[in-house]
């Protein structure tokens, strides 16, 4: 981390133990302050604290302190003693008249005033000096926390300067807290695993890692947390962070797409919402546009990324959607594209909309290909409920393109098949037995929704909130094998309609989808951002306050 890394920036660190505290751990934690504290400070960076009294286990011991603060006084007191005060910034210690004359024990009075006189002092009047007060005035002066066990005080600075946009930091070392007052730290390290945006915008994904291993080893990670907890700070506060922490704050829905054609239709539909820059942290190497799409049933827009994948089968757009969910943690994931139809009750530019996802590819070849069913995965529920709501009138007036030849597109719910092959022939070998295992109960089939609904159960596993939806569009009917006879009729009728060199006319399967692959496309478009407008079951994250 350079020198100046922090330079202009404040830090405040807060926390508290109870009595019944390991003392083991409670002086590891005053080891980690003292240690951070002074990385702030070789970053150029400052410190907000808050001196007042100093409750402690033993009198003598320094190191059993129930709170932090004269830790960090300390700290920064050593520091300016080694390095000297010129060139370095001037913290700020918030008290009150009282506590300088009736609070701070005698045993930190020398401390104290070395080090007011290197820092700006805010004396808080008496009626004034109530915990409120004291955190609203350190979070106004501060631009990160980093919070040490504790209760309902470190939840309130928390809340506090996340509403100002700053990142927070919990480290939970079961220390408890002085007033037994709530799970503090604990609870926002537990939140802090499943929802790491709601703590660093930016860096989320390099401090959700950072705060697994301070949770899984934190004997040997605490050594070298100080560094690496100022050093994300420090990437967090910086001017590529801050411009980028106003694009990639939490999304509500990702919608990832695999062809151009997807891509450009989904982005029509959601009024050509500009390309996003990347960053030197987050390269835009996916495509990814912001939308706001504003529906009459909440007060805030939802903030949508579409992204571009560019490569069929389950493994590339896999890799994309994790990528997606980790720079954008998105509440839901919708995979909008085009499909195969095979229910009898399906048209070219009709909708599916998944209710399961079945991998047929998984199975034993002996003499012939033996699916296995193992692999099928569920959709969110909450979704296709409010997709089953969705009303067709809307999503069809927003289809802006005329399709191949009329039709009145329809939505079906229901399983799709998923696998990496392009199926023109439903009797070839490789495909005829899915069919019979399912026993006609398959309505579609493509090449990415197991890929992605594995990507989502896997998240789901580690406690990500992440739900799942797959909307296609029908750009083809694959039909059983064809006599050959009828097949070379075919042929020749197409070649003297069109044309077409004889490869092509054999290949009627992909002329008639990429006929309808368009229309296909803008078809489970309009589908899907409809039920966004319409039927959307979760509000957006950035709600405004009442």
């Amino acid at each position: 981390m350079r020198d100046d890394a922090l330079k202009g920036r404040a830090v405040h660190i807060a926390g508290s133990a109870s009595r019944s505290a390991d003392l083991g751990r409670l002086a590891m934690a005053h080891t980690l302050v003292r240690d951070t504290t002074a990385a702030i400070l070789s970053g150029g960076g400052s410190l907000a604290c808050f001196a007042t009294s100093e409750p402690r286990i033993d009198d003598s011991d320094s190191n059993t302190s129930l709170v932090f603060d004269w830790t960090v006084i300390a700290a920064i007191d050593d520091h300016f003693s080694r390095h000297g005060t010129n060139n370095s910034a001037r913290p700020v210690i918030v008290t009150s008249q009282k506590a300088i004359h009736r609070k701070i024990p005698e045993h930190r009075r020398t401390l104290f005033n070395r080090v007011q006189h290197h820092s700006d002092l805010l004396i808080l009047e008496d009626e004034e000096y109530t915990g409120g007060t004291i955190r609203d005035s350190i979070i106004a002066r501060t631009d990160a926390l980093v919070l040490v066990s504790g209760g309902k005080g470190v939840t309130d600075l928390y809340h506090k300067m996340r509403r100002k946009g700053g990142p927070v930091f919990p480290i939970h070392l079961q220390l408890g807290s002085t007033f037994h007052d709530g799970v503090g730290a604990e609870g926002l390290t537990q939140k802090a695993l499943t929802a790491p945006s709601d703590f660093f915008t930016h860096t989320h994904e390099r401090f959700r890692r950072l705060l697994v291993g301070l949770q899984s080893d934190p004997t040997s990670s605490l050594a070298l947390a100080p560094s690496e907890v100022v050093s994300l700070i420090a990437e967090e506060l910086s001017p590529v962070g801050g411009e980028f922490s106003q694009l990639a704050a939490p999304a509500d829905i990702v919608i990832a797409t695999v062809l151009p054609e997807e891509y450009e239709a989904t982005s029509r539909i959601l009024g050509n919402p500009p390309l996003l820059p990347g960053t030197a942290g987050a390269p835009n190497v996916y495509a990814w546009r912001l939308a706001s799409v504003h529906s009459g049933r909440y007060r805030s827009p939802f903030r949508i990324v579409l992204v571009l994948c560019g490569e069929p089968c389950s493994c590339p757009l896999s890799s994309v959607v994790s990528r997606a969910i980790d720079v954008w943690t998105p509440r839901y994931v919708l995979l909008v594209g085009i499909a195969g139809g095979l229910s009898g009750a399906l048209s070219h530019g009709d909708v599916v909309v998944s209710t399961d996802i079945a991998a047929y590819e998984y199975g034993k070849i002996n003499k012939t290909f033996l699916p296995r069913m193992d692999f099928t995965y569920r959709c969110d529920r909450g979704l296709l409920r409010a997709a089953e709501v969705a009303s067709t009138k809307q999503w069809l007036a927003l289809i802006d393109i005329s399709p191949p030849r009329p039709t009145t597109p329809k939505a079906v719910f229901g399983i799709v098949a998923s696998g990496d092959k392009v199926i023109d022939t439903l009797n070839h070998p490789s495909f005829k037995p899915v069919l019979e295992a399912w026993g006609g109960r398959l309505a579609a089939i493509e090449m990415e929704g197991a890929g992605v609904a594995n990507v989502i159960e896997n998240r789901q596993a580690e406690g990500f909130n992440i739900g799942f939806l797959m909307v296609r569009g029908v750009s083809d009917l694959p039909a059983p094998t064809v006599p050959w006879g009828l097949r070379i009729r075919r042929v020749l009728r197409r070649l003297i309609a069109t044309r077409r060199t004889h490869t092509d006319a054999l290949s009627g399967g992909t002329l008639v989808r990429d006929s309808w692959k368009e229309y296909a496309a803008v078809s489970a478009a309009s589908f899907a951002v409809n039920l966004v407008y319409e039927a959307w079951p979760v509000a957006p994250r950035c709600q405004p306050e009442q």
